[in-house]
Protein backbone atom coordinates (compact mmCIF):
# COMPACT_ATOMS: atom_id res chain seq x y z
CA UNK A 1 0.00 0.00 0.00
CA UNK A 2 1.48 3.34 -0.94
CA UNK A 3 -0.35 6.55 -0.58
CA UNK A 4 0.89 9.37 -3.16
CA UNK A 5 0.73 13.31 -1.26
CA UNK A 6 -0.78 15.39 -3.77
CA UNK A 7 0.96 19.17 -2.96
CA UNK A 8 -1.08 20.70 -6.11
CA UNK A 9 -0.67 24.47 -5.14
CA UNK A 10 -1.06 24.17 -0.96
CA UNK A 11 2.69 25.20 -0.55
CA UNK A 12 1.40 28.49 -2.45
CA UNK A 13 4.52 29.23 -4.02
CA UNK A 14 5.86 29.95 -0.17
CA UNK A 15 9.73 28.24 -0.06
CA UNK A 16 9.38 27.64 3.67
CA UNK A 17 6.07 26.01 3.03
CA UNK A 18 6.81 24.01 0.48
CA UNK A 19 10.12 22.65 2.47
CA UNK A 20 8.13 21.96 5.49
CA UNK A 21 5.73 19.71 3.24
CA UNK A 22 8.28 17.70 2.35
CA UNK A 23 9.76 17.58 5.51
CA UNK A 24 6.28 16.14 6.55
CA UNK A 25 6.05 13.68 4.10
CA UNK A 26 9.27 12.09 4.85
CA UNK A 27 8.45 12.16 9.16
CA UNK A 28 5.46 9.83 7.81
CA UNK A 29 7.50 7.65 5.60
CA UNK A 30 6.12 8.33 2.69
CA UNK A 31 7.45 7.75 -0.51
CA UNK A 32 5.50 9.95 -3.03
CA UNK A 33 4.84 13.34 -3.52
CA UNK A 34 2.88 14.85 -6.19
CA UNK A 35 3.61 18.63 -7.93
CA UNK A 36 2.04 20.62 -10.89
CA UNK A 37 4.16 21.92 -13.69
CA UNK A 38 2.45 24.08 -15.87
CA UNK A 39 2.91 27.19 -18.12
CA UNK A 40 -0.06 29.49 -16.49
CA UNK A 41 -0.55 31.33 -19.76
CA UNK A 42 -0.72 28.16 -21.92
CA UNK A 43 -3.28 26.15 -19.47
CA UNK A 44 -6.28 25.10 -21.46
CA UNK A 45 -9.00 27.89 -21.05
CA UNK A 46 -11.90 24.84 -20.53
CA UNK A 47 -10.33 24.04 -17.34
CA UNK A 48 -12.82 25.25 -14.59
CA UNK A 49 -12.51 28.71 -13.63
CA UNK A 50 -9.30 29.16 -15.11
CA UNK A 51 -8.95 32.41 -16.26
CA UNK A 52 -9.89 33.48 -12.43
CA UNK A 53 -7.05 31.65 -11.47
CA UNK A 54 -4.57 32.47 -13.47
CA UNK A 55 -3.01 34.97 -11.03
CA UNK A 56 -3.04 32.89 -8.08
CA UNK A 57 -1.15 29.83 -10.18
CA UNK A 58 1.47 32.38 -11.41
CA UNK A 59 2.15 32.80 -7.75
CA UNK A 60 1.94 29.18 -7.36
CA UNK A 61 4.12 28.05 -9.85
CA UNK A 62 6.87 25.53 -9.97
CA UNK A 63 10.13 27.96 -11.05
CA UNK A 64 13.52 26.34 -11.76
CA UNK A 65 15.01 27.05 -8.26
CA UNK A 66 11.86 25.64 -6.62
CA UNK A 67 12.42 22.40 -9.42
CA UNK A 68 16.25 22.70 -7.58
CA UNK A 69 14.89 22.57 -4.01
CA UNK A 70 12.45 19.24 -4.99
CA UNK A 71 14.93 17.89 -6.72
CA UNK A 72 17.90 17.97 -3.81
CA UNK A 73 15.09 17.41 -0.84
CA UNK A 74 13.59 14.29 -2.78
CA UNK A 75 17.07 12.47 -3.06
CA UNK A 76 17.95 13.38 0.78
CA UNK A 77 14.68 11.94 1.47
CA UNK A 78 14.46 9.36 -0.72
CA UNK A 79 10.89 10.64 -1.89
CA UNK A 80 9.77 9.74 -5.03
CA UNK A 81 8.18 13.01 -6.71
CA UNK A 82 5.46 12.96 -9.73
CA UNK A 83 4.19 16.42 -11.71
CA UNK A 84 1.27 16.95 -13.14
CA UNK A 85 2.13 18.19 -16.82
CA UNK A 86 -0.49 20.46 -18.43
CA UNK A 87 1.15 21.14 -21.27
CA UNK A 88 4.02 20.09 -22.93
CA UNK A 89 6.20 22.82 -22.76
CA UNK A 90 6.99 22.61 -19.63
CA UNK A 91 8.52 19.00 -19.66
CA UNK A 92 11.80 20.77 -21.28
CA UNK A 93 11.96 22.27 -17.20
CA UNK A 94 12.67 18.44 -16.35
CA UNK A 95 15.43 18.11 -18.91
CA UNK A 96 18.22 18.48 -15.92
CA UNK A 97 16.04 17.29 -13.34
CA UNK A 98 18.25 14.75 -11.29
CA UNK A 99 15.85 12.33 -9.68
CA UNK A 100 13.62 9.72 -10.68
CA UNK A 101 10.49 11.12 -11.04
CA UNK A 102 6.94 9.87 -12.69
CA UNK A 103 4.59 12.08 -14.75
CA UNK A 104 0.65 13.07 -14.34
CA UNK A 105 -2.16 13.50 -16.59
CA UNK A 106 -4.85 15.24 -14.79
CA UNK A 107 -8.92 13.96 -15.59
CA UNK A 108 -9.83 17.04 -17.40
CA UNK A 109 -6.88 16.17 -20.01
CA UNK A 110 -7.67 12.59 -20.28
CA UNK A 111 -8.92 12.88 -23.73
CA UNK A 112 -5.53 15.17 -25.00
CA UNK A 113 -3.86 12.72 -26.34
CA UNK A 114 -1.19 15.38 -28.27
CA UNK A 115 -0.28 15.83 -24.65
CA UNK A 116 -0.18 12.60 -23.44
CA UNK A 117 1.65 10.96 -26.62
CA UNK A 118 4.31 14.02 -25.88
CA UNK A 119 4.23 12.64 -21.45
CA UNK A 120 4.40 9.04 -22.90
CA UNK A 121 7.38 9.77 -25.14
CA UNK A 122 9.64 10.61 -22.09
CA UNK A 123 9.58 7.36 -21.25
CA UNK A 124 8.71 8.31 -17.42
CA UNK A 125 6.30 6.48 -15.68
CA UNK A 126 2.79 8.27 -16.40
CA UNK A 127 -0.53 8.25 -14.20
CA UNK A 128 -3.45 9.18 -15.63
CA UNK A 129 -6.76 10.86 -13.99
CA UNK A 130 -10.24 9.46 -15.22
CA UNK A 131 -12.50 11.52 -13.68
CA UNK A 132 -14.67 14.10 -15.59
CA UNK A 133 -15.16 11.07 -18.04
CA UNK A 134 -17.85 8.79 -19.75
CA UNK A 135 -17.17 4.88 -19.19
CA UNK A 136 -16.55 5.28 -23.29
CA UNK A 137 -14.22 7.76 -22.58
CA UNK A 138 -12.36 6.14 -20.30
CA UNK A 139 -11.77 2.67 -21.96
CA UNK A 140 -11.32 4.51 -24.99
CA UNK A 141 -8.06 6.03 -23.53
CA UNK A 142 -7.26 2.82 -21.42
CA UNK A 143 -7.39 1.01 -24.73
CA UNK A 144 -4.88 3.38 -26.15
CA UNK A 145 -2.18 3.63 -23.56
CA UNK A 146 -2.88 0.27 -21.23
CA UNK A 147 0.87 -0.48 -22.70
CA UNK A 148 2.33 2.94 -20.94
CA UNK A 149 0.00 3.96 -18.55
CA UNK A 150 -1.43 3.75 -15.19
CA UNK A 151 -5.13 5.09 -14.58
CA UNK A 152 -6.28 6.01 -11.05
CA UNK A 153 -10.12 6.15 -10.57
CA UNK A 154 -11.34 9.70 -9.83
CA UNK A 155 -14.24 11.33 -9.17
CA UNK A 156 -14.03 15.23 -9.78
CA UNK A 157 -15.50 16.79 -7.24
CA UNK A 158 -13.91 19.03 -4.17
CA UNK A 159 -14.72 17.18 -2.06
CA UNK A 160 -16.32 14.08 -3.04
CA UNK A 161 -18.98 12.54 -0.67
CA UNK A 162 -17.33 8.99 0.12
CA UNK A 163 -21.15 7.66 -0.38
CA UNK A 164 -20.23 8.42 -4.38
CA UNK A 165 -17.56 6.15 -4.16
CA UNK A 166 -17.88 3.12 -6.42
CA UNK A 167 -14.96 0.56 -4.75
CA UNK A 168 -16.25 -2.37 -7.17
CA UNK A 169 -15.11 -0.17 -10.06
CA UNK A 170 -12.35 1.53 -8.30
CA UNK A 171 -10.61 -1.93 -8.47
CA UNK A 172 -10.30 -2.09 -12.63
CA UNK A 173 -8.16 0.70 -11.89
CA UNK A 174 -4.08 0.94 -11.26
CA UNK A 175 -4.77 3.52 -8.30
CA UNK A 176 -7.56 6.04 -6.40
CA UNK A 177 -7.01 9.76 -6.60
CA UNK A 178 -8.81 10.67 -3.15
CA UNK A 179 -10.93 13.83 -3.19
CA UNK A 180 -13.62 13.17 0.08
CA UNK A 181 -12.47 14.71 3.27
CA UNK A 182 -10.92 12.82 5.98
CA UNK A 183 -9.12 9.23 5.92
CA UNK A 184 -11.96 6.92 5.55
CA UNK A 185 -12.04 6.85 2.19
CA UNK A 186 -8.09 6.27 1.81
CA UNK A 187 -8.13 3.41 4.23
CA UNK A 188 -11.68 1.51 2.65
CA UNK A 189 -9.73 1.25 -0.97
CA UNK A 190 -6.47 -0.25 0.78
CA UNK A 191 -8.57 -2.94 2.31
CA UNK A 192 -10.47 -3.39 -1.07
CA UNK A 193 -7.01 -4.03 -2.47
CA UNK A 194 -6.11 -0.69 -3.80
CA UNK A 195 -1.77 -0.09 -3.83
CA UNK A 196 -2.11 3.49 -4.91
CA UNK A 197 -3.90 6.14 -2.96
CA UNK A 198 -3.24 9.76 -3.75
CA UNK A 199 -4.69 12.24 -1.48
CA UNK A 200 -4.07 16.32 -1.58
CA UNK A 201 -2.18 17.38 1.40
CA UNK A 202 -1.69 20.87 2.99
CA UNK A 203 0.08 22.11 5.92
CA UNK A 204 -3.42 24.33 6.83
CA UNK A 205 -6.66 24.05 5.72
CA UNK A 206 -6.62 27.83 6.40
CA UNK A 207 -4.08 28.88 3.99
CA UNK A 208 -4.98 30.94 1.19
CA UNK A 209 -6.19 28.84 -2.26
CA UNK A 210 -9.07 26.98 -3.24
CA UNK A 211 -8.28 23.12 -2.54
CA UNK A 212 -6.46 23.81 1.18
CA UNK A 213 -10.30 22.97 2.12
CA UNK A 214 -10.77 19.64 0.92
CA UNK A 215 -6.84 18.52 1.87
CA UNK A 216 -5.38 16.78 4.38
CA UNK A 217 -3.90 17.78 7.46
CA UNK A 218 0.02 16.67 8.98
CA UNK A 219 -2.37 15.00 11.92
CA UNK A 220 -4.78 13.12 9.63
CA UNK A 221 -1.59 12.12 7.65
CA UNK A 222 0.24 11.03 11.02
CA UNK A 223 -3.14 8.71 11.31
CA UNK A 224 -3.33 7.03 7.75
CA UNK A 225 0.05 6.12 7.45
CA UNK A 226 0.30 4.88 11.22
CA UNK A 227 -2.72 2.48 9.81
CA UNK A 228 -0.78 1.69 6.58
CA UNK A 229 1.91 1.16 8.29
CA UNK A 230 -0.08 -1.56 10.29
CA UNK A 231 -1.56 -3.26 7.94
CA UNK A 232 1.42 -3.99 5.57
CA UNK A 233 2.69 -5.25 8.95
CA UNK A 234 0.09 -7.64 9.17
CA UNK A 235 0.24 -8.40 5.35
CA UNK A 236 3.93 -9.18 5.89
CA UNK A 237 3.43 -11.66 8.63
CA UNK A 238 0.12 -13.11 6.64
CA UNK A 239 2.66 -14.09 3.91
CA UNK A 240 5.43 -15.40 6.27
CA UNK A 241 3.12 -17.39 7.69
CA UNK A 242 1.77 -19.20 4.70
CA UNK A 243 5.53 -19.62 3.39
Amino acid sequence: MELILDFCNNHCGNEDILLQMLKTAYDNQVNFVKFQLYNPEKLNPDYPGCQDYKRYLEKCKITEYFLKLIEDKCNTYAIHPIFTIFTPDVLINLKNFNALYSLKIASPDMLNYKLIDAVVKSKSKVWISTGMHTKIEITKTIDRYKKQAKFMYCISRYPTEESDINYSEMLTFDGFSDHTLGIIAAQKAFIKGVQFVEKHFTLSKYLPGRDHHMSMTPDELEKLMIWVKYKNSIEIYKKRWVE
